[in-house]
């Protein structure tokens, strides 16, 4: 592998919130393949991809969750426009993607016709379950344990943080074990993903009253993580999103 390629993913659509089954973009068969046309929103990297991995409907269905499939759509293809959305930090990671009249050709239908969302519920174990998903906020608790400002009252309260981060990485391996073997750790990941987001606001809690006894760059750490930690929930799903999603594998 030499990572020659980028790819970014096309899912979340306007005024669709957490809804991934709310798509309204449009996948047409044509005698040369397919033409797509529609939005994506909150594309992360669109700008520097070279291509795209586009959810779009490919037939009507009372069910929503029916006739969607997958697509790899070339970024630099005529008819499709990104544009850039700002975030509160000021940095540009998110895009909107407009498809217009995109045409792509049939071998780039991923999987089954028709099969897009549960081939879409399976990949998204893999960007829920992983490691970042509860470790984003760790630079800046380690940057603290590295000042020895902790008391004994401070430390007690790590040790929470530390068992809940043992339990995650114990959660994370066996999340991949279970993708390593071809099974769909659906339940899992979005565990993983709700639980690892309660720690990070729990990591930035923990912080937070010891600012006093810290120099400006344990601020500066903070003071962008708190920036971050709307993104770090959102991305991926929102947590009433990811209980939906247990509570249904339960069932």
């Amino acid at each position: 592998a030499r990572a020659e390629i980028s790819f970014a993913l096309g899912m979340s659509e306007p005024d669709a919130g957490s809804d991934l089954a709310a798509v309204r973009t449009t996948a047409t068969r044509t005698d040369e393949g397919w033409v797509i046309n529609g939005r994506k929103v909150w594309t992360s990297g669109a700008h520097f991809a070279d291509y795209l991995y586009v959810l779009a409907r490919t037939s009507k269905s009372e069910d929503r969750h029916a006739g969607l499939s997958e697509f790899v759509v070339d970024a630099s293809a005529p008819g499709v426009h990104v544009q850039p959305i700002i975030g509160m930090d000021g940095g540009h990671h998110f895009n909107e993607v407009v498809f217009d009249e995109v045409h792509v050709p049939d071998r780039w239908l991923i999987g089954t016709e028709g099969h897009g969302w549960q081939q879409v519920i399976s990949q998204l174990a893999f960007e829920r379950g992983g490691p970042e998903r509860f470790l984003s906020m760790y630079p800046l608790l380690g940057a603290v344990l590295d000042t020895g400002v902790l008391d004994d009252t401070d430390r007690a309260a790590l040790r929470g943080l530390t068992a809940q981060l043992t339990v995650l990485r114990s959660l994370a391996r066996n999340i991949a074990a279970d993708l390593d073997a071809g099974r769909s750790p659906v339940a899992q990941a979005a565990t993983s993903k709700y639980l690892g987001n309660r720690l990070e606001l729990a990591m930035l809690d923990f912080v937070r009253p010891l600012l006093s006894r810290c120099d400006g760059r344990i601020r500066a750490l903070f003071d962008a993580a708190v920036i971050t930690s709307p993104k770090s929930g959102l991305r991926g799903g929102a947590a009433p999103v990811m209980l939906s999603i247990v509570t249904k594998e339960m069932q």
